[in-house]
C-alpha cells in the first residue's frame, strides 16, 4: 500500500529534515510511498485505546498507520507509545542494558555479536588472498558480483568467514569504491 510519510520525519527535502521544517512553519509533505504491513496483532483493547503489534517493512511510519487505523474506524487514533522490537533481524531479546555492559566489564566482548552477523542483510563475497591483497593496498578490484539496481553494498569476507571490508557499486560508473577496510 502507499503511505504519506509525516511531515514531522527525518525525511530530506533539499537536505534538510523535514521535523526541522515543519518547526519553521514550512510543512512540506513528500508523495506517498510504498510499504508493506505484513502483520497487524491486536494485543489489548480497553477503554481509551488499544494496544498492537505490526510486522511492516522498513520505511513504514507507525504514526501514520496510526492515524489511517483511526480514520478507517471513524474515531481518530494517536500513539500514546512506541516500541521497536526488532529490526533488521535483531530483537529486544538480544539486547542487554547498558548498566550490565558495564558491570562485566572486558566480559562483556562475548556478547557482540560479529560485524559479518550485523550486517547480515547485504550479499557477501568470499575473497580469495589475490583479492585479498589488493584490498589490503587500496587496489581496485573487481569481483563477479554485479548487485541490482536497489542494492549497492557488498560485503568482502576473508576464507574464515570476517569481514574484510564494504564495497559500494557506483551503477554510472559501473565499478566498486571502497567504504571500509577492516585489514591491516
Amino acid at each position: 500500500q502507499l503511505q504519506s510519510p509525516p511531515i514531522y520525519s527525518a525525511l530530506k527535502h533539499n537536505g534538510q529534515p523535514l521535523y526541522r521544517l515543519a518547526r519553521q512553519g514550512r510543512a512540506v509533505q513528500k508523495p506517498p510511498r510504498e510499504i508493506e504491513i505484513h502483520d497487524i496483532t491486536l494485543l489489548d483493547f480497553h477503554q481509551g485505546g488499544f494496544e498492537f503489534r505490526v510486522h511492516c517493512s522498513s520505511g513504514t511510519y507507525i504514526r501514520s498507520l496510526a492515524l489511517d487505523l483511526g480514520r478507517r474506524l471513524g474515531c481518530g487514533a494517536h500513539l500514546s507509545s512506541l516500541s521497536r522490537t526488532e529490526s533488521c533481524g535483531f530483537s529486544l531479546d538480544q539486547a542487554l542494558p547498558l548498566s550490565l555492559i558495564q558491570e562485566m566489564g572486558p566480559a562483556s566482548g562475548e556478547h557482540i555479536i560479529p560485524m559479518n552477523e550485523a550486517l547480515s542483510g547485504l550479499p557477501g563475497y568470499t575473497a580469495d588472498d589475490v583479492m585479498l591483497e589488493n584490498i589490503r593496498h587500496g587496489r581496485s578490484i573487481c569481483p563477479d558480483f554485479i548487485p541490482d539496481k536497489g542494492r549497492s553494498f557488498l560485503k568482502i569476507l576473508n576464507p574464515n568467514g570476517e569481514l574484510a571490508a564494504i564495497l559500494e557499486f557506483d551503477h554510472t560508473l559501473k565499478q566498486y569504491k571502497y567504504c571500509c577496510v577492516f585489514l591491516n
